[in-house]
């Protein structure tokens, strides 16, 4: 696990990305609680922290797929096409520990 920001840090700012290793890691607070996903959209790779994001969804800026925050499944596919069934987000473990957050990546993935 490694810390990636603190939870009054990412309260103040409302999203977080950051890289460990090859991983983009996004952190945002939903009304839900905190979500940790990979900050690339599975369909193209765009950049979600860019896309417009409400208390439920977020939409990626390349292509519109829109995102349920709660599970990470995509509910609008916007513009995309050619892309499977059940697309969703890449969910990261994580655990707030001191106020902190830590996120796990793979370690292949770093």
């Amino acid at each position: 696990m490694r810390r990636v920001i603190s939870l009054q840090a990412l309260r103040a700012s409302g999203k977080h990305v950051e890289w460990i290793g090859k991983t983009e890691v996004f952190v945002l607070e939903t009304k839900h609680g905190v979500r940790v996903f990979s900050g690339m959209c599975p369909h193209q790779g765009g950049p979600l922290a860019e896309g417009e994001i409400t208390d439920a969804s977020i939409t990626c800026p390349w292509h519109g797929c829109t995102f349920d925050l709660n599970d990470g499944q995509c509910i609008d596919l916007g513009t995309c096409r050619n892309v499977a069934d059940g697309m969703r987000l890449k969910s990261l473990p994580f655990e707030i520990t001191g106020g902190d957050i830590y996120v796990a990546v793979e370690a292949d993935e770093t």
